[in-house]
């Protein structure tokens, strides 16, 4: 019948194991057990070295079955056969792929990889990219494309201002030459 307290049963199933432990015929018991569990000769899979282990054993250590694995492709695989990637693979987008993206600032950004006027990712802010097709050059850093009705995904033409940038004794400090409206260039993406 078990304990009725479990705290009791606790102590006194720590009883039992630190003395079962100390006991010489109880742990050579617990070796022989481990012997038979290891007692089937094998070969390493990748080393070819030779080594004593279960029924299933392929390799001869941990170190062994992950360089095995990392070598034919087969590390971070689930399916057999299945070769991990970092990307999708060439022609295959994802079902909800678009090519773009809104930053947290609240701007469209396009992937096109290698554009000089993109990030590190290969992203250019799609306002900035329609203002560098109109004027039929790359926009320098200093000049800020302005949203004339403050709707940031508005991207037509139409919508688009090139701003410039002046100097300020608080800073510097954006006009609007459409609306006359300064504003700081810390609440405008460039």
């Amino acid at each position: 019948m078990p304990f009725k307290d479990p705290e009791k049963h606790r102590l006194s199933a720590r009883k039992w194991a630190q003395k079962k432990s100390k006991d010489p015929e109880y742990r050579e018991q617990q070796k022989q057990r481990t012997r038979k569990a290891r007692s089937f000769p094998h070969s390493c899979v990748r080393c070819g070295k030779d080594f004593l282990g279960a029924k299933e054993a392929k390799f001869c250590s941990q170190t062994c079955c992950g360089k095995y694995l990392w070598e034919t492709g087969k590390a971070n695989s689930f399916h057999p056969g299945h070769k991990p990637t970092t990307a999708f693979p060439k022609g295959y987008r994802p079902h909800n792929y678009v090519g773009w993206k809104v930053t947290q600032g609240g701007y469209k950004q396009i992937l096109l990889k290698g554009h000089p006027m993109g990030d590190k990712k290969g992203y250019v802010l799609e306002h900035r990219l329609i203002m560098a097709e109109h004027l039929g050059r790359f926009l320098l850093r200093e000049e800020v494309v302005h949203h004339r009705n403050g709707d940031k995904l508005d991207n037509r033409i139409e919508n688009l201002e090139l701003v410039s940038m002046r100097s300020h004794p608080q800073g510097l400090v954006l006009t609007c030459p459409h609306c006359g409206k300064d504003f700081a260039p810390t609440a405008v993406a460039s």
